[in-house]
């Protein structure tokens, strides 16, 4: 993965990095709740208490493209594909790159820009 540092026509100081999603896998986490096994009729039978991973927000499908992105402060962009050789650019091409990347809400907002 290579990162970036540029500083914009206008002063402003940009972070640039590309984003290679993979699968995750929830299972990994360490769960925080007590389970407590109830009879109802409509309880799983099966042991595999796996979540359907395509329906989750940290599912990326492998045919899912790498990103740019770009931050600053609180501005945070995604530029998709990602430029050959983006990290040959110099600060103006970084620049161009930027103003061609697609805004991204704040970090922890539900979103659905991609």
């Amino acid at each position: 993965m290579s990162y970036r540092r540029f500083t914009d026509s206008q002063g402003t100081p940009w972070r640039v990095w590309e984003v290679v999603p993979s699968p995750v896998c929830r299972r990994r986490g360490v769960r925080r709740i007590n389970v407590v096994k109830v009879h109802h009729p409509d309880r799983r039978k099966l042991p595999d208490r796996r979540l359907d991973m395509r329906r989750s927000r940290l599912f990326f499908p492998e045919t899912e493209p790498s990103w740019l992105c770009f931050e600053a402060g609180a501005d945070r962009r995604r530029l998709r594909p990602v430029p050959d050789r983006w990290w040959l650019e110099d600060e103006a091409g970084l620049e161009r790159l930027c103003t061609l990347a697609r805004p991204q809400s704040p970090a922890g907002a539900n979103s659905t820009n991609a």
